[in-house]
């Protein structure tokens, strides 16, 4: 008994300091804003959007892909560049991602409550549907639209439940359609 309650003790004490608790770095993504921070050049610095998985940076001639990268890595990534364009011979740079819109869902049309929520990691159809209250009496197809482009889900075959290909997972970044049906 006195070790259980040992272990029971260190898990208490470990998740309210926070670290069993820390997820791991979030990656950039599609329409994140991030902060772009390079030591001593407040012109060089600044917000960015993250527009078709690139971002582009004052004075470099070409956009700089970070899509899926870790803030660190794109830090480096746009160091190098500046040294590569012999703009600045060693920056310190800084990402931070200041604005995380590819963690945003938005459902609308034929459900209960139409809204637009955040999610940490990944949710089902279902459950994105169920937080907007669920689908109306005539709710037609659901077309999810997401930044690699868009799946259309017959709603019979998400209410079946034999297939559970119809229950897509949901990342963030995603605008979720429920039509109309035939009344």
């Amino acid at each position: 008994m006195g070790t259980r309650f040992i272990r029971f003790a260190c898990v208490l004490c470990l998740s309210t300091t926070g670290w069993a608790l820390e997820s791991p770095p979030r990656n950039i993504a599609l329409n994140d804003l991030l902060n772009v921070t390079i030591q001593g050049e407040p012109d060089l610095s600044g917000k960015v959007k993250v527009v078709k998985g690139s971002i582009s940076l004052p004075l470099l001639k070409e956009t700089i892909r970070v899509d899926g990268l870790s803030p660190e890595d794109a830090q480096a990534l746009i160091a190098d560049a500046y040294k590569r364009e012999k703009i600045l011979l060693n920056p310190m740079v800084t990402v931070t991602v200041r604005e995380p819109e590819s963690t945003r869902v938005k459902v609308e049309g034929a459900v209960s409550k139409p809204l637009t929520f955040e999610i940490d990691g990944e949710i089902t159809l279902s459950e994105a549907l169920a937080r907007a209250g669920g689908m109306t009496a005539t709710s037609g197809n659901i077309v999810i639209m997401k930044p690699t482009g868009n799946i259309v889900v017959p709603v019979r075959g998400l209410l079946d439940g034999e297939d559970q290909r119809y229950n897509v997972k949901i990342s963030g970044g995603e605008d979720i359609r429920v039509s109309p049906g035939a009344r």
